[in-house]
């Protein structure tokens, strides 16, 4: 007797040459898939699972894409090539400036908030559509396939939105000419937000922006910002806008991610009165930046531990109102036990600015706070081999993979009981099915060639139906609101 998986594979071949002689309508099972690994940080405490573990819907259109996102039904939703927003808006001619006068490439800005009062003005064409990003809705999780799958000219936000996971997928060429030219990824107002594995590159504005209205629970891990690039203010090849967090109430982590080829903003965080953002900064790699790394402006409180910084040429500044903890001495890294319960990682510095802030206001924030306390920081020494091997697309585990292997490989075993006792019952289905699906079509009509098909793959058609019935029969774990 055939294998299981001999049966399946025997019967999907099958069955895909009648779907060729009946040019099409039959479906081939999808695995059920769901996000590869689990969050770190707040957005673990937080619960996040976006959509769960579901049949994906697979959009082929960017109008599919769209209607994909948006709103709350459980769900996830995988992408396996680039959808390409870039002329869908058409484009706009208008009066912007030129604020910076460098050669070479200097970058131009489109006047969003008045940001030209007083600059050269110059004419600026820009792409529309960069500028108003995909609404992503909640409980959901956007997956890539691959190395190469996700957005051309058209970032995601997520806005008063929960329960999301956006997993290893690219975000490319959002205006990269001008400033206000477009954000990757926007969150806003959200609770529980997983943005892991992904990579931006040619962004006119920000990749990772927070806006004013508060999130909470919203971890950023394992993504590779790329700010290499034609246009920049200082016309060295590098962006200067890279990650911005405002929020007035915020709780994040930033975690496992390389930020490398940057002049500025990596990430600036803060600057309204009264606006109080709590950030932790851990293991992550800054590479070639140069300018400055972290800005901590008026308000923010952040947490940098077991970060790497090469070749960059001002690690944090200095002259701003924030407050920052960023251990550089093994007796700063000690001090940690006292509001963490646990030592701190120590950053490592190569090729790079000195990094002196250990205020103490910043460390004491986070005393109540189980997702830093209860993170397990990697040591510095290990991190820039781990982020380099890890971080953006195409290098997510197998986990999802083994899972859905899995679930194949006993659905099979299933089918092929199943057709041992039911071949008769199963039969009678199989012409069913068929006779359905040739109704539903008005041309073509089974030839002789179909009916010897059909026939064939009688038996084998039982196999593969056990299979589909129970691959798609999954469960989807209800989101969790929790307080970090």
């Amino acid at each position: 007797m055939p294998s299981a998986a001999a049966a399946v594979s025997a019967a999907t071949a099958l069955l895909a040459s009648l779907a060729a002689i009946l040019g099409g309508g039959v479906p081939s099972p999808v695995a059920a898939l769901k996000a590869s690994g689990t969050p770190v940080g707040y957005a673990k405490v937080a619960g996040v699972v976006g959509g769960g573990d579901l049949t994906p819907i697979v959009p082929t259109t960017n109008a599919e894409l769209v209607a994909a996102l948006a709103g709350s039904t459980p769900r996830v939703v995988q992408l396996t090539k680039v959808f390409d927003f870039t002329t869908a808006m058409g484009t706009i001619t208008e009066q912007g400036c030129a604020p910076w006068s460098c050669t070479p490439n200097p970058q131009r800005a489109i006047n969003k908030v008045n940001y030209c009062s007083g600059q050269p003005a110059s004419t600026v064409t820009y792409y529309a559509q960069a500028l108003t990003p995909l609404d992503v809705g909640s409980n959901i999780t956007i997956i890539g396939s691959g190395s190469t799958s996700g957005l051309k000219g058209v970032g995601l936000r997520m806005s008063s939105s929960y329960n999301v996971i956006v997993q290893n997928i690219r975000i490319t060429d959002l205006n990269a000419e001008f400033v206000w030219g477009g954000d990757a990824i926007t969150v806003v107002g959200s609770t529980g937000v997983w943005v892991d594995h992904i990579f931006t590159q040619n962004i006119g504005r920000m990749h990772l922006v927070m806006g004013y209205t508060p999130s909470t629970g919203v971890t950023f891990s394992n993504n590779e910002l790329d700010g290499a690039t034609t246009f920049s203010p200082y016309c060295n090849g590098k962006s200067y806008w890279m990650m911005l967090f405002v929020g007035i109430n915020d709780f994040f982590t930033v975690a496992n991610n390389y930020i490398h080829d940057s002049s500025g903003r990596g990430p600036h965080i803060g600057g309204t009165a009264g606006y109080f953002q709590h950030m932790h900064l851990v293991n992550n790699l800054y590479s070639n930046v140069d300018g400055h790394a972290l800005d901590p402006e008026l308000g923010s409180l952040s947490l940098a531990e077991g970060n790497v910084f090469t070749s960059v040429t001002t690690p944090i500044t200095t002259d701003m109102d924030g407050k920052a903890y960023v251990p550089l001495a093994a007796a700063d890294a000690s001090a940690c036990s006292a509001s963490l319960g646990r030592v701190c990682q120590t950053n490592l510095l190569t090729g790079s600015g000195a990094l002196v802030r250990t205020d103490a206001a910043a460390l004491s924030a986070f005393s109540a706070a189980p997702a830093v306390a209860s993170f397990s920081p990697m040591p510095v020494a290990s991190v820039s081999a781990y982020v380099l091997a890890n971080a953006g697309v195409g290098k997510i585990t197998s986990a999802a993979a083994a899972a859905a292997a899995a679930a194949t490989t006993s659905a099979a075993a299933a089918a092929v009981a199943k057709t041992t006792t039911t071949t008769k019952a199963t039969s009678t289905s199989a012409a069913a099915a068929v006779a359905a699906t040739v109704t539903t079509r008005a041309k073509p009509t089974p030839s002789t060639a179909a009916a010897a098909a059909i026939a064939a793959t009688t038996t084998a058609a039982a196999a593969i139906a056990g299979a589909a019935d129970a691959t798609v029969t999954m469960t989807s774990t209800v989101y969790r609101t929790v307080t970090v």
